[in-house]
């Protein structure tokens, strides 16, 4: 994220990540979640306690290495728990965590290669040219990150348009769910703006 807000929680291996003070939990989060520079993905699990129990659900993954994945965390969760797979453990693992106000604002285009990444659009109604290499997911969330619509999603190469609805988050995501991690080369640019 751009502006340097939020607060960097570092560790390796598995681990549960207790969320600073001052972070209120009845509000959505934004993490950005990367590795070492030769690190493989980590996960990302949410720890949600009711009346019925303790439950996990997962968030989202790291990009590979150093390549910095944004992941929108929404409202409830008491705590954060890195974990690796069946096969390995992770290695090192940081979370800038923040609200989502902190994203960054998105410029006339925007590119990336290897993580999901969201970013801040203020202006009116506007078309954007999508490109995907060979997958990907576009969402669009309130400022809160509350609310979430999927504005395109394909599990093939797409090149076309798309008409963002006005302020909020745009999210370039995998089209599979959990949406957050690893994805192939985008880009979008903003027509008009």
């Amino acid at each position: 994220m751009s502006n340097g807000s939020g607060s960097i929680v570092s560790g390796r291996g598995e681990s549960r990540v207790e969320l600073p003070a001052g972070i209120p939990l009845d509000r959505a989060l934004l993490l950005e979640a990367w590795g070492g520079l030769l690190s493989r993905t980590f996960n990302i699990e949410g720890e949600l306690t009711s009346r019925q129990g303790t439950e996990r659900e997962d968030l989202g993954s790291s990009g590979w290495g150093r390549d910095r994945s944004h992941i929108i965390v929404p409202p409830g969760y008491s705590s954060l728990h890195i974990t690796g797979d069946p096969t390995r453990k992770p290695g090192k693992w940081n979370l800038l965590i923040s609200e989502p106000s902190a994203a960054p604002e998105i410029g006339i285009e925007a590119a990336g290669v290897g993580a999901s990444r969201v970013f801040a659009y203020h202006g009116g109604p506007v078309q954007a040219s999508v490109e995907f290499e060979s997958q990907g997911c576009l969402a669009f969330y309130s400022f809160d990150g509350t609310q979430r619509r999927e504005l395109l999603s394909r599990d093939t190469k797409f090149q076309g348009s798309v008409k963002i609805p006005g302020p909020g988050l745009i999210a370039v995501q995998s089209p599979v769910a959990p949406h957050w991690g690893s994805i192939p080369p985008w880009r979008i640019t903003l027509q008009g703006k």
